[in-house]
Formats: structure tokens, sequence, C-alpha cells
């Protein structure tokens, strides 16, 4: 598990000598390690650089399915949720909306999906 958190070498440290997107991955290690059947995240990746990010992604992707655990996995960034989500719902205002596809998410205009696109597109 350290090796797949990119943790190599840190093993004897304490934490308050690891960097916040070191004790961030602990923290994941230390929840996943366990093989819950319900994993709760909230912002789980906030804090990492967008490298780190993109790779513990694709860890938690993994051993999620390896070890078949259900998550419900909390993000405001709308491409992670795009990426990371099997099932999407959209909370604002304490309302829940549940969405049958990936699609019909993207293309709900509440959810501001479509308006980040055009903002990306329109730095070229």
């Amino acid at each position: 598990m350290i090796q797949s958190l990119e943790l190599e070498g840190q093993a004897q440290k304490m934490p308050t000598q690891l960097s916040g997107g070191q004790r961030q991955r602990v923290s994941f290690g230390r929840a996943i390690i366990t093989n819950p059947s319900l994993l709760l995240l909230d912002e789980p990746f906030g804090s990492l650089d967008a490298g780190t990010r993109n790779r513990m992604q694709g860890l938690f992707q993994n051993l999620t399915t390896e070890y078949k655990i259900t998550s419900l996995f909390v993000t405001h960034d709308l491409k992670e949720a795009v990426l990371m989500g099997d099932n999407i719902g959209f909370m604002k205002a304490g309302l829940l909306d549940v969405y049958t596809s990936k699609e019909e998410f993207i293309n709900d205009p509440k959810t501001g999906v479509q308006e980040e696109i055009e903002f990306w597109q329109g730095l070229r």
C-alpha cells in the first residue's frame, strides 16, 4: 500500500513530518486497507497536485473495483465527478438530484458542466 500511495521512504516518519498531500494519501490508504464494504470520501484528493491527484484517482478506481468496495465520493470538481462516478448525484441548496447516466448529468444546465466545457474550449 505504501508503494501504491507513492510514499516509499516515508513509512518511519511521524504525521507531522509529512506534507499535507502525503498525510491525505496516508488517510486514504488507512481507509482502503481495511477493505470496507462502504467507503465515505469527502474531497479525498482535494489538496493534491494535478499529477498525484490523477494517480490517486486511478489507484482508487483500481482498488475499489478489485475489492468490490462501494463508495460515496463527494467532490466539488465537476471533471472528477464525471471521471470517478458510476452513479452521479448533484446537491444544491439541500436538494439532491440523482442522474441515470453521466450524459444526463453533463447535459443538465443546472450542474454547470456545459459552462465549464465551454470555458475550457474558449481558451484555445
